[in-house]
This record gives C-alpha cells, sequence and structure tokens, in this order.
C-alpha cells in the first residue's frame, strides 16, 4: 500500500478527489494530513508519523522550505518515506492549482511506483527533478 499524505499547504478536496479516483486500484490512499493527524499538526509531526508506519508513504505539500529544515534528512534516513514539494505556477488560483497536480499526477504515481523509498522530488511546471 502507498499513503500519499497532503499537508495544510494542499487543498484537503484535491486529496479527497485523487482518493475516490485511486480507491478503485486498491493500493493507494491519497489523504489530507489534517484527517489523519489534525488542523495545525506540524510537519515534523507528519514526518513522524509517515516513518511510524508499516508501509509507504509519501508527502505531498507546497511548503517550499520543507526540504531546507531537518525534516528532509529525517525522510532520506527512512525506509518507507518519499516527498514531492509542489511549486505551483505564478498567478494562481483554486483551478490553476487542480489542473497542475492532475498533469503531473500520472508521472508521480509513475515515480513512487519505480523509485524505492527514501525519495525527495521537485515538482514545477515545467520539470520534475530529485532534490
Amino acid at each position: 500500500m502507498v499513503e500519499y499524505l497532503f499537508d495544510e499547504n494542499l487543498s484537503p478536496s484535491f486529496a479527497r478527489a485523487l482518493n475516490e479516483i485511486e480507491k478503485s486500484r486498491g493500493q493507494y490512499a491519497v489523504l489530507p494530513t489534517k484527517d489523519i493527524l489534525g488542523t495545525g499538526v506540524s510537519d515534523a509531526a507528519i514526518v513522524q508519523y509517515a516513518v511510524s508506519q508499516g508501509h509507504q508513504c509519501v508527502i505531498c505539500t507546497n511548503d517550499r522550505d520543507f526540504k531546507k529544515r531537518q525534516l528532509l534528512p529525517l525522510i532520506m534516513s527512512s525506509s518507507n518515506v518519499g516527498l514531492f514539494v509542489f511549486q505551483y505556477p505564478k498567478g494562481r488560483n483554486y483551478w490553476v492549482e487542480f489542473s497542475f497536480l492532475m498533469k503531473k499526477w500520472i508521472n508521480l504515481r509513475n515515480i513512487v511506483n519505480t523509485d524505492s523509498p527514501p525519495f525527495a522530488y521537485w515538482v514545477s511546471a515545467r520539470k520534475i527533478f530529485k532534490i
């Protein structure tokens, strides 16, 4: 099983919509972290939750400084956690964010299926690359 965790910087509606699509495949769950851990949970608590799971977890965020903190080393020393940091296009709104995510989703899922954890990727409109 792979559990995608959308932090509070991403719309919980996006996670719920993707979860509806992915649950038919049986091996993926896409969940807003606030549904699991509550509102206002720290990034450190999200990482701790992900590392503690017995299955693969992929943290999805728009928090650009996520990779600058001590959290990236914790992720990279795990055996089950991945990270996607999204960089939305400038002038973004709800529709731009949703379109961006839908256009990237298959590529992100392919990365998860082919790159064993730990991993961390920067996801921009033009490219996806390892951090």
